[in-house]
C-alpha cells in the first residue's frame, strides 16, 4: 500500500508537467515506459483487490496533490498503476453531452466497468469510439 500511495503522489505532478508540455499521447507513452506492463494472468479473486487499493492509493494522493489532481491526471497515474501491476484497463476520454459550455472528462475502464466514477459515466459523456490507446517502441 505504502509503495503505491508513494508511486501515486510523485506520479500525479510528473504526469501535470508532462501533460503540460508534451500532451495526452506522449504522456501515456512515456508512463508505459516508466512503468512497463506485466504479463501476469491474474484470477478475479486476486485482481479485484489490487484494483480497489490502487484507486484508493490514487485518490488519497490526489487529496495531497489538488493543484495536479484532475480527472485525467488521475485516469493516467490509475491507468499506468494498474497496467504495471498487470491488470489492462482502458483510459476512456468522452465529452458532456447536455451542455453549452465544452466540457471534457477521463476515466478509467477495467472489462467495461468504471473504476474510478460512477456506473453512469458513459450515458454522462460521449465518449470517443475506441480507447486512448499507448504504444511502445523499443
Amino acid at each position: 500500500s505504502r509503495r503505491l500511495l508513494l508511486q501515486a503522489f510523485l506520479l500525479l505532478p510528473l504526469v501535470a508537467l508532462s501533460l503540460k508540455f508534451w500532451g495526452v499521447k506522449r504522456t501515456q507513452t512515456g508512463l508505459a515506459r516508466l512503468l512497463p506492463a506485466t504479463e501476469l494472468p491474474l484470477s478475479s479473486e486476486v485482481r479485484l483487490p489490487k484494483v480497489v487499493k490502487t484507486i484508493r492509493m490514487v485518490q488519497l494522493a490526489a487529496r495531497y496533490c489538488q493543484p495536479w489532481a484532475n480527472c485525467l491526471k488521475k485516469s493516467l497515474v490509475l491507468w499506468s498503476l494498474l497496467r504495471h501491476q498487470g491488470i489492462n484497463s482502458e483510459l476512456r476520454i468522452g465529452v458532456r453531452r447536455e451542455t453549452e459550455n465544452f466540457e471534457a472528462h477521463a476515466w478509467v475502464e477495467c472489462e467495461g466497468v468504471a473504476l474510478n466514477d460512477t456506473q453512469d459515466v458513459r450515458s454522462r459523456f460521449a465518449m470517443f469510439d475506441s480507447p486512448i490507446e499507448v504504444h511502445t517502441y523499443n
